[in-house]
């Protein structure tokens, strides 16, 4: 249906603007030479007239008439000059172009009682030539003075004269105006009509593009963890926020049948729709496995995935990775970090001050180098303690100055935020970042997973709980001071 308007219109805006173009000619040609000729013969007809009522064709008398209608006209009429029969100039005013028409076609002219016209180009512009029979219907007394041979001429006489063509035109300028603009209107419609026939199979093709986007920004949106999947007892909030409709960041957090907390955070190199698949193929492969069991089945999954990785995806298609699982039950944390950028492990102290702890324990990112070993690192938390786990698109983001959010940033955000809950927390980092980078759009995918950690303390032991205050005075002793 489409392509049969654009035809129509196609064949309209042609048919308009060969008739506006027809139009524009008619009016700027036919209507002008038709106006310059009745304005010449009018001109003629008031020097005949003149030379009627003065009852003469005596030259001096003749040049008086010649000049005192070019001072009527001056703007209007290039020359004008009465001629003899062999060309000779008889009266002249104006600075006529060379001889235009020899002794035979004026007594042609003469004898068929033709009149000539010409196009000629001068200085000032065009102007149309016109030369025709002089016969003046002479009075009485020059019509004796004739018979007897006292008039200085013979007849016959041939007047010409050169209207401007411009000066003729200029009453018409406002409807050369109206056609030109419907020709431009014209063209316009038909140039439309092409663009929209050419480009409508990559419009429709981008279109379809863009549903099938929108359907990929839909799955993506399930796979994430719904609000039903997050275990009722942590204190959870995550967001991911594609640079483009989809992205290749993915976080994940789920609860398996031992009580033990999942946690991943997936960015794959590029993104769009390729970066998209990947990341989902990277979480549904992970949470295939029984990857939270232990350290040998955490360490084994994370170098299977990347040995397949290696052997099914392009190189450029790499992935960096951090997963990890939390033991409410001895508030132990393990985790694997396969080239991410290392996840935050904040503790307050009793005395005000914050304490971080980085997770930096694995290997290479995933997909380029096979056969990599990835061990697993742990930590003892605190109760209350903060993990924060981030890709690139966060901390790497540059406002208009070239300057990273960074993690300093990040953190004051965290620790000015502290007692409030995750998702108080995460959108204050998230709009902290907005006003940072103004009203630059984000260049890269940025994910932001903000857990509070709290152990049973019911099922814990006192040789765990010993465990856990020697953690927080190593982590009083060994980690950085940031805030207070």
């Amino acid at each position: 249906m489409l392509k049969i308007c654009v035809t129509c219109g196609l064949v309209l805006g042609t048919v308009l603007l060969a008739q506006m173009i027809g139009a524009y000619r008619f009016v700027s040609s036919d209507l002008v030479q038709r106006e310059a000729q009745r304005e010449t013969n009018r001109k003629i007809a008031a020097i005949e007239q003149m030379a009627r009522v003065l009852g003469t064709q005596d030259t001096g008398e003749l040049s008086e008439i010649v000049n005192e209608t070019m001072r009527e006209s001056p703007a209007q009429i290039a020359w004008l000059r009465i001629l003899q029969l062999d060309g000779t100039p008889v009266a002249t005013g104006g600075v006529p172009a060379e001889k235009l028409y020899s002794r035979s076609r004026i007594q042609q002219a003469i004898e068929s009682h033709e009149v000539l016209s010409k196009f000629v180009n001068t200085p000032s512009g065009q102007v149309l030539v016109t030369a025709r029979p002089f016969h003046p219907d002479l009075g009485p007394y020059g019509a004796a003075a004739n018979r007897e041979g006292l008039g200085s001429l013979s007849r016959p006489l041939i007047v010409e004269i050169a209207v401007y063509l411009d000066t003729v035109a200029a009453p018409f300028g406002a409807l050369r105006v109206r056609v030109l603009t419907g020709s431009m209107a014209a063209l316009a419609l038909v140039i439309a009509m092409m663009v929209i026939g050419l480009r409508f199979g990559p419009y429709l093709r981008g279109k379809q593009l863009q549903q099938q986007a929108d359907v990929a920004r839909t799955v993506q949106l399930d796979l994430m963890p719904p609000v039903g999947s997050v275990p009722e007892h942590l204190d959870f909030a995550g967001a991911c926020i594609p640079a483009w409709q989809v992205g290749g960041d993915f976080y994940d957090v789920y609860a398996d049948k031992n009580g033990r907390i999942g946690l991943m955070l997936t960015d794959v190199a590029g993104k769009g729709l390729p970066a998209a698949l990947l990341s989902s193929l990277i979480q549904g492969a992970l949470r295939a496995t029984s990857w939270t069991s232990g350290a040998l089945m955490q360490e084994g999954a994370v170098q299977q995935l990347n040995d397949f990785l290696c052997a099914r995806s392009a190189p450029q298609r790499f992935a960096s990775m951090i997963c990890c699982y939390y033991d409410p039950g001895t508030s132990t944390l393990r985790y694997v970090n396969a080239g991410h950028l290392p996840p935050i492990l904040v503790h307050r102290r009793r005395n005000g001050t914050f304490s971080v702890q980085r997770l930096e324990e694995g290997g290479p990112v995933l997909g380029l180098l096979p056969g990599s070993f990835y061990p697993q690192g742990e930590d003892i938390v605190g109760p209350g303690d903060l993990l924060v786990m981030f890709s690139d698109g966060i901390t790497e983001a540059e406002n208009r100055q070239g300057e990273d959010f960074g993690e300093t940033r990040l953190l004051e955000t965290v620790c000015k935020n502290w007692d409030a809950s995750t998702r108080t927390l995460c959108d204050a980092v998230l709009a902290h970042l907005r006003l940072f980078l103004g009203d630059l759009d984000p260049q890269d995918d940025q994910t932001l997973v903000i857990v509070r950690l709290q152990p049973s303390l019911n099922e814990l032991t006192s040789d765990d709980l010993l465990a856990i205050g020697r953690s927080q005075r190593f982590g009083q002793e060994s980690t950085e001071l940031i805030y207070q």
